[in-house]
């Protein structure tokens, strides 16, 4: 009995103490007041219990709290006068920087002065663009000075024309071209092999009557003038000779995290694995963060302002295959997914075939380390670009009105990053993406060829044949090829098989092969320039695969659509890459060189 008086004795205490809890609980006098309270009865309370003064304790608090008040306040009314003063601060302290640098080292800075003025310049132009456009293109569409009859637009566009062809010619007998034809007739393989191109296109058209002839004029012309521009004049090869070399400086910085992350031994030791790849994950995070700041949006545009103005085609389509250059075939189509969906057929082929006929930024530094020149690999994929607008416009002519026909530039809808360095880890983490698609298609790619040479192998004994293999049959069936591209006879059976490999395979393996060609002084450097422009591209039969991976999730209505097109755009891409490789092979000759450099600074400019 003792012990169960005893437990409902507790039992009782402890529902008191409970109930006596509550209401305190509910009493709000019984918690220390806020500091910021206007209330301070309760706080002499508080503190006769020993409990330490709140206001006191937290005065730093309240101080910060006023000052961010204040300067909210202060934000909210003089937001433009701040920032006006900051910016002209900090311009201010730049250009005193810029100066001192030109003073002190010229020479060092005026890499740096030229970036500054192009910053400036584009900033000037879009604020006039942005304050004054809509008055002055109002003004322009209400002069009766500038109404002509469809005669007079005609007889202009035509006048055009010709001035601009004779341009062409003049910078082509400038340069020496001719010269070189005349010295050389076999160059004139090359115009062959160009024409051979467009009529296969003809052939191969969907709708031969429906094709716009101003759309293929342009493109050859913008592929004949860049190659002009970068083969045949100082300027413009030392221009992006220039630009290769501070890419391949750029890209030696993969090499501090690549050290630290698998040791400081030396990593050219380490094979392709810890070589390469690093450089893959380094250069698409910058390539994020680029494109976070707005930069690779303005160098897209310009492409795509200068295509859709010169070769008629839509904004979309331009912007996207501007994006190709740069971005890639599996991240481009994100640029411009809104207007995916109303794309018609022709402009859908446009955009596949666009990213199979160039290469990314991405990748392109694989390449360079392979040892192939940058300088002709940025060349070719921005020559290449017209040229797939050109072929896919021949295949699959537009038969209906684009959406953003009449739109030179269309909004970037790609995804946004929040800050620099969501960008950067964003591009980290589709670069390692990249790098395990690399890595499985690459190991996938030669175990089959090893499997592949080893049954041919076989077959060949059988039939008394030797050194039967997969190499060897594309020497032979693609000898034309090779040949009608303007490449050296003696070294067509090397380039067919490289052609072949990038065709089948990748392009990865075919750049491998064409760095082990360079290092033994296997092909001409001639050669190795028409094989360089010529694999130049996603277009194999593996980017069919990223191509609808990339594609149908933003348009999953017309997946029947995109894959009933792979092919077309395939072989659409392939002959892009082989016009490009006709331009250079009609254009380049090793008989010349700047500097007396090494073979790889080749250039067929006169010294003027």
């Amino acid at each position: 009995m003792g012990s169960k008086e005893g437990t409902g004795l507790r039992e009782r205490t402890k529902e008191k103490e409970i109930s006596i809890s509550l209401e305190q609980v509910e009493d709000k006098s019984s918690f220390p007041p806020s500091p910021t309270s206007p209330d301070s009865d309760h706080i002499t309370e508080w503190e006769g219990k020993g409990i330490p003064d709140l206001r006191q304790r937290n005065w730093v608090y309240m101080s910060l709290e006023f000052l961010e008040k204040g300067f909210g306040q202060l934000e909210e009314n003089q937001k433009k006068v701040l920032k006006w003063i900051v910016f002209g601060l900090l311009g201010f302290l730049y250009f005193a920087y810029l100066i001192y640098g030109l003073v002190r080292h010229f020479h060092e800075a005026v890499p740096l002065l030229v970036i500054t003025l192009l910053v400036v310049g584009y900033s000037l132009a879009k604020y006039v663009i942005n304050r004054w456009g809509d008055e002055w293109k109002k003004i322009f569409k209400e002069s009766k000075c500038m109404e002509t009859s469809n005669q007079q637009k005609k007889v202009l566009r035509w006048a055009m024309y010709f001035f601009l062809v004779v341009f062409l010619l003049v910078m082509i007998a400038a340069t020496g071209v001719f010269h070189s034809w005349i010295r050389e007739p076999r160059r004139m393989v090359s115009v062959l092999g160009l024409i051979v191109m467009l009529s296969t296109s003809l052939l191969c058209s969907r709708h031969p009557t429906k094709i716009r002839w101003r759309t293929v004029f342009w493109g050859v012309y913008l592929q004949i003038f860049f190659g002009v521009l970068i083969l045949r004049t100082r300027l413009g090869f030392e221009f992006f000779q220039w630009i290769g070399k501070e890419v391949e400086a750029f890209l030696n910085y993969t090499t501090v995290g690549a050290t630290f992350v698998f040791g400081p031994q030396d990593l050219a030791l380490r094979s392709f694995l810890f070589e390469i790849l690093p450089v893959i994950i380094f250069t698409s995070a910058m390539f994020a963060l680029f494109y976070h700041l707005g930069l690779m949006q303005i160098v897209i545009s310009a492409f795509a302002f200068i295509m859709h103005h010169t070769m008629g085609v839509s904004g979309a389509e331009s912007f996207g295959a501007a994006s190709n250059v740069f971005v890639g075939c599996s991240t481009a189509p994100l640029a411009i997914k809104p207007y995916l969906n109303d794309f018609t057929t022709s402009e859908m082929h446009s955009l596949m075939v666009g990213g199979l006929a160039t290469i990314a930024g991405s990748v392109l530094a694989i390449y360079i380390k392979f040892g192939v020149s940058a300088a002709h690999l940025l060349s070719a994929s921005i020559m290449s670009a017209p040229a797939s607008l050109v072929v896919a416009k021949m295949f699959i002519p537009e038969v209906d009105k684009p959406k953003t026909a009449n739109h030179a530039v269309v909004s970037d809808c790609g995804k946004k990053s929040k800050n620099c360095f969501e960008a950067l880890y964003n591009g980290a983490i589709d670069g390692l993406k990249i790098c395990g698609y690399i890595i499985a298609n690459i190991l996938t790619i030669l175990c089959v060829l090893a499997l592949i040479n080893n049954i041919l192998q076989w077959l060949g004994e059988l039939a008394d044949i030797e050194g039967l293999s997969f190499q060897l049959i594309c020497r032979y069936l693609l000898y034309p090829l090779a040949w009608i591209l303007g490449t050296d006879p003696e070294d067509c059976m090397e380039v067919a098989e490289l052609i072949g490999i990038k065709t089948f395979l990748n392009e990865y393996i075919a750049y491998e092969y064409l760095s082990t060609y360079i290092r033994e002084n296997t092909i001409t450097s001639r050669s190795q320039i028409i094989v360089t422009y010529a694999i130049c591209g996603f277009s194999h039969v593996g980017s069919i695969g990223v191509l609808l991976g990339g594609l149908a999730p933003l348009v999953p209505d017309r997946l029947s659509e995109i894959s009933s097109l792979c092919v077309r755009a395939l072989v659409s891409a392939c002959i892009a890459c082989f016009m490009t490789a006709c331009v250079a092979g009609f254009l380049y000759d090793e008989g010349r060189r700047y500097h007396g450099g090494s073979p790889e600074d080749f250039t067929t400019a006169p010294p003027f």
